[in-house]
């Protein structure tokens, strides 16, 4: 399923219940918005 999305251009995130979840979702979020950018801040 993941290379599928990756192959389409699509993010792909994994969680887990035993973890902060929500923490996760910020982060990835927050790394794909520095990539949309350019990398910045």
């Amino acid at each position: 399923m993941a290379a599928t999305l990756r192959r389409c251009g699509a993010a792909h995130l994994t969680l887990r219940t035993d973890s902060d979840w929500v923490a996760d979702v910020v982060r990835f979020v927050l790394a794909r918005k520095r990539a949309w950018s350019g990398g910045g801040r």
